[in-house]
C-alpha cells in the first residue's frame, strides 16, 4: 500500500511497478499507460528516471549480496557395497587325538594368541613321561659304558703280556729239548733249518709290516686331516649363514623402517604441499634427501658386499638380486625425494599436490613391497638349517677317521712284534748253531717243546687279536651317546605333541563357524573352528564402468556402516578391480578403513562416497548466483560507493561444480559484491544492500 501511495502516475517506473494491480481504475490505468509511451519516446530509457526527479522518483530495491569465497571444492561419487575380510582361515589341530575342550563359542571375538579349544592330553602325557625314562635309561648305559672302557682295554693288554711270557717259556723250553738230543744231528741240521726258515719268514714279515706301516699311518691321519678341514669348511659356512640371516633380517627391517619414514615423511610433505611451503618443510625436505641419500649409500654398500660374496660362491643368486633391488629403490627413493625438495622450494600448485598425492601412493606400495621382503628371512633361516646338517656330516666323518686312527698303534705294534720275531729267530738260530753237537733232548721232548711254543704263538696272537675289541668297546660308547641323543629327540617330540595339544588363534577377530565339539577325535586335516580377522576389514563396492575413468588408487573415501555407528568413517582406494562383472558391467574397488578398536564386521551394508577430484583454495559461488546462457554465465554484482549502489553484470570463467558451489576461474575478485538470491534486478539498476 506505500507502494501505491508513493508513485507518480506520471512515471514509466511507477506503471512497470503498478501495471498488474487489478483495483486501480480502468480510467486511471489508460492514463498512466499513455504517459508511459510518450516517455519512452521521449527519453528511450524506460528503466531510469529522468535526471532532477522529485522525491516520488522510481522505487530503490533492497538486495542481499554474498562475497567470494576461498575454499576446497571436490566432486564426489556415491557407491555401495559390504564389508569384507582379507582373512578367513579354517583352524585345524596339529596331531591327532579327541577334543576335551572348547573356550569359545559362534560369535565371540576373538585376540591374536587366545587359547581357542584344547585336546585330550592322559595319552600325550604319558608318552612324555616314558619318553623321559628312556632318555634316562640311555643315559645311565653312557654312563656305564664310558666307566668300563678303561678296563676293558687294562684286561687286553693284560693278557698280551702274559701271552708273550708264556711264549717266551715255552722257547727255552723247546731250545732246552734241543740241548738234550746230542744224538740227533739231523733233527738238529733240521731244527737249524727250520731256524733259519723262521728267520726269512719273520725278516720278510718285518719288511713287509715296514712297507705297510707309512702308507696306512699316512691315510690315517691325512683321512683325519681331510674330514677337520671338511669341519672347518662346514663351520665357516655355518657362520657365513647365521651372519647373512641375521643381515637380511637387519636389512629386511631396516628396509620396512624406512619404508615406513618415508609414507609417514611423503604423507607430512602432502600435507605440507596442501597448505603451502614454508622454510620448516623446505628444511624437512632437505632431511629426506639426505635420508634418502644414506639409505641409498646404506644400498649400495649391500649391493657390493652381496656381489663378492655371489663371485665368492659364499652367497646365493638370490641375496645378490635383493641387494640389486633395494639399491634400485633406495635410488628411486633419492630421486623421489630431491624432487620433492624441488617441488616444495617452488611452492605449491594444483599439479604438485597431485604429485604429492602420488608419491604417496608409491611410498606406501614401497612399504608393501619392502615387507614382501620378510620372505627372504626364511629362505636364510633355511641355509642355517642346510650348514648344519653339513656341519653334522662333517663331525661324523671325523669321527669316523679318528677311529681309523687308532688303528695305528696296532699296526705299530704290528712291526715291533716282526722285529722281535726277527731277532728271537735269529737268537734261536745262532743257538741251533752253537748246539748242534750237544743236543742232549729226545725227539720226543723236542716235539713237546715245539708243541708249546706253538700253543704258546698261538695264544700269544690270539691275545694281540683282541685289541680290536678296544675299537669295539670305543663303538659302543659313541652307540651309547647315539641312544642317548635318540631318545631326547623322542623327548623333545612327545612335548612338543603335548604343547600342540592346546590350540592358539593366530589371528584378532571373531569365530565364524564352530566346526568341533567335546568328545569329537580330530586329526591333522580335521577344521575345528573357522575363524574371520577384523584386523584386516575393508570395504569392497560396485562402480558402473561410465564412472571408472575418474577412479584411482589413493583416492579419499567416506565410509557409511549403519550397523556400527552413524559417522563416516575415513578411508582410501586400495585397490581397482580391473574385471568387470558380464551382466552387471560393474567394476569392483576395494577400500581400505582403519579400524584400530576392529568394530567393523565383514558382511555388513556399508555406503561410500568417493572424492574423485579436489581443488584446493579455489575461488567458489552458491551455484544459484550464476546465471548461465547457452555460451556464457554471468552474476550480477553491486558497485558504487555510499548506500545506493548500481547493478553490474559480470560475465565469469567457471571451473569444478560440486555439492552447492562453484568454482570461479576468472571475472570477478573477492572484493566483489555477488547479488544473491533476487531475480528482479537487473543491469543498471540502483539497488540497497541488505543489513544481514
Amino acid at each position: 500500500m506505500a507502494l501505491r501511495s508513493n508513485e507518480d502516475e506520471t512515471t514509466p517506473f511507477a506503471v512497470r511497478k503498478t501495471g498488474s494491480k487489478k483495483w486501480i481504475p480502468l480510467a486511471a490505468l489508460g492514463v498512466l499507460l499513455l504517459g508511459g509511451i510518450i516517455w519512452k519516446m521521449r527519453s528511450g530509457k524506460p528503466k531510469a528516471p529522468a535526471e532532477g526527479a522529485g522525491a516520488r522518483g522510481p522505487q530503490i530495491a533492497t538486495v542481499r549480496t554474498i562475497a567470494v569465497s576461498t575454499g576446497t571444492i571436490a566432486s564426489t561419487l556415491a557407491v555401495t557395497g559390504s564389508l569384507r575380510s582379507n582373512q578367513n582361515l579354517d583352524l585345524s589341530s596339529k596331531i591327532s587325538g579327541r577334543v576335551a575342550r572348547v573356550y569359545v563359542n559362534e560369535g565371540q571375538r576373538i585376540s591374536r594368541g587366545q587359547l581357542l579349544l584344547s585336546l585330550e592330553t592322559e595319552d600325550l602325557r604319558a608318552l612324555v613321561a616314558g619318553s623321559r625314562a628312556n632318555l634316562r635309561a640311555a643315559q645311565v648305559r653312557r654312563s656305564q659304558a664310558s666307566v668300563g672302557l678303561p678296563g676293558r682295554v687294562q684286561g687286553v693288554l693284560t693278557a698280551i703280556q702274559q701271552a708273550e711270557a708264556n711264549l717266551g717259556t715255552a722257547q727255552a723250553r723247546y731250545r732246552q729239548a734241543l740241548l738234550n738230543e746230542p744224538l740227533q744231528v739231523q733233527q738238529v741240521e733240521t731244527g737249524l733249518q727250520t731256524a733259519e726258515a723262521n728267520l726269512n719268514t719273520a725278516i720278510a714279515r718285518y719288511r713287509q709290516a715296514q712297507l705297510n706301516e707309512p702308507a696306512r699311518v699316512q691315510a690315517a691321519k691325512g683321512g683325519v686331516a681331510n674330514a677337520e678341514e671338511t669341519v672347518n669348511t662346514a663351520q665357516a659356512r655355518l657362520a657365513q649363514a647365521r651372519t647373512t640371516a641375521r643381515q637380511t633380517e637387519q636389512q629386511v627391517n631396516a628396509e620396512i623402517a624406512g619404508a615406513e619414514s618415508l609414507v609417514s615423511a611423503r604423507q607430512a610433505a602432502l600435507a605440507e604441499v596442501r597448505r603451502g611451503s614454508r622454510a620448516q618443510e623446505i628444511a624437512a625436505a632437505e632431511s629426506q634427501v639426505r635420508l634418502a641419500q644414506a639409505q641409498l649409500s646404506n644400498a649400495e654398500t649391500e649391493l657390493t658386499r652381496a656381489r663378492i660374496l655371489f663371485e665368492g660362491g659364499a652367497a646365493p643368486r638370490a641375496t645378490l638380486d635383493t641387494a640389486t633391488t633395494n639399491a634400485e629403490v633406495a635410488r628411486a627413493q633419492l630421486e623421489s625425494a630431491q624432487q620433492n625438495l624441488s617441488l616444495v622450494r617452488e611452492g605449491s600448485t594444483n599439479e604438485q599436490i597431485r604429485q604429492a598425492e602420488e608419491s604417496v601412493a608409491q611410498s606406501q606400495a614401497a612399504l608393501l613391497q619392502a615387507r614382501a621382503g620378510r620372505a627372504r628371512i626364511p629362505v636364510a633361516q633355511g641355509e642355517i638349517t642346510a650348514a648344519l646338517a653339513v656341519l653334522s656330516q662333517a663331525q661324523e666323518a671325523v669321527r669316523t677317521a679318528r677311529a681309523n686312527l687308532s688303528q695305528i698303534p696296532i699296526t705299530l705294534q704290528d712291526t715291533r712284534v716282526a722285529r722281535e720275531t726277527v731277532g728271537q729267530t735269529r737268537a734261536a738260530l745262532e743257538q741251533a748253531r752253537a748246539g748242534r753237537a750237544q743236543i742232549p733232548i729226545t725227539r720226543q721232548e723236542t716235539r713237546v717243546a715245539l708243541q708249546a711254543v706253538e700253543q704258546a704263538r698261538a695264544t700269544l696272537k690270539g691275545a694281540r687279536a683282541n685289541r680290536s675289541q678296544i675299537p669295539v668297546a670305543q663303538q659302543d660308547v659313541l652307540a651309547a651317546d647315539a641312544s642317548v641323543q635318540q631318545a631326547r629327540a623322542q623327548l623333545e617330540s612327545a612335548q612338543l605333541n603335548l604343547k600342540n595339544a592346546r590350540i592358539y588363534s593366530p589371528v584378532s577377530g571373531v569365530v565364524n563357524t564352530k566346526l568341533a565339539d567335546v568328545g569329537e577325535s580330530v586329526g591333522p586335516s580335521t577344521p575345528l573352528l573357522n575363524l574371520v580377522a577384523l584386523d584386516s576389514v575393508y570395504f569392497e563396492a560396485q562402480v558402473s564402468e561410465n564412472n571408472l575413468p575418474v577412479i584411482r588408487v589413493g583416492q579419499p573415501v567416506k565410509v557409511l556402516v549403519p550397523a556400527v555407528q552413524q559417522q563416516a568413517l575415513d578411508g582410501f582406494i586400495s585397490e581397482l578391480i580391473p574385471v568387470a562383472d558380464a551382466r552387471s558391467r560393474q567394476f569392483r574397488l576395494r577400500v581400505t578403513i582403519p579400524d584400530p578398536n576392529s568394530r567393523l564386521t565383514p558382511g555388513a551394508f556399508a555406503r561410500g562416497t568417493v572424492t574423485t577430484r579436489a581443488v584446493y583454495n579455489a575461488l567458489t559461488l552458491p551455484s544459484d548466483t550464476i546465471t548461465r546462457t547457452s555460451n556464457t554465465a554471468y552474476v550480477l554484482v553491486a558497485v558504487g560507493a555510499g548506500k545506493e549502489k548500481t547493478v553490474a553484470r559480470r560475465p565469469v570463467k567457471i571451473g569444478l561444480e560440486a555439492v552447492g558451489k562453484t568454482q570461479i576461474l576468472g571475472g570477478i575478485t573477492q572484493a566483489d559484491a555477488v547479488i544473491i538470491g533476487n531475480k528482479e534486478v537487473v543491469e543498471k539498476d540502483k539497488v540497497k544492500i541488505a543489513d544481514s
